[in-house]
């Protein structure tokens, strides 16, 4: 689990992470294409915060149920914490592309 999130978080830094960008094919005009990309990334961000809410309450829940694995007994909040951990590494990347947008080619 930890390295999966922790994958998409250095996708987010490296900017690799998959994505269909439409609007450079179809609209040429810079102002609208611009204000498009913000409408993209504030959706972007809004979806990012709902995700660190949830992984936050998901971990302190574990956290205070102490719950484990059935085999191993491996605690659970160990791959919460995980969960939490990419969505602020994502919040703040995409903090990031709002302040500092990628060059367009």
């Amino acid at each position: 689990m930890w390295l999966y999130m922790l994958g998409a978080g250095l996708a987010s830094r490296d900017r690799t992470h998959l994505r269909a960008d439409f609007v450079n094919v179809f609209v040429t005009d810079p102002a609208l294409r611009h204000r498009l990309h913000a409408a993209a990334h504030m959706v972007s961000m809004v979806t990012v915060i709902a995700f660190m809410v949830w992984s936050y309450d998901l971990l302190a829940w574990g956290l205070d149920k102490r719950q484990a694995t059935t085999a191993l007994q491996i605690p659970l909040y160990l791959a919460q914490g995980s969960m939490f951990c990419a969505s602020c590494l994502m919040f703040f990347y995409l903090l990031r592309d709002l302040v500092l947008p990628e060059e367009e080619s």
